[in-house]
């Protein structure tokens, strides 16, 4: 239902997103976690869903 008001309003119906700073970035980024140890881990069924 939102999706179609903010059709009909145009870009003025939508709220701006505030900028991401190069440090909020790296929070993000942080939070991820060691990604490549993730996929390392992963189970193989989960990664062929990931991949496909």
């Amino acid at each position: 239902m939102a999706d179609k008001l903010a059709a009909k309003g145009g870009p003025t119906a939508i709220e701006p997103v505030a900028e991401l700073s190069a440090a909020d970035i790296r929070v993000m980024l942080a939070q991820l976690g060691d990604m490549a140890n993730a996929l390392d881990t992963a189970n193989r069924n989960d990664l062929a869903q990931l991949y496909a």
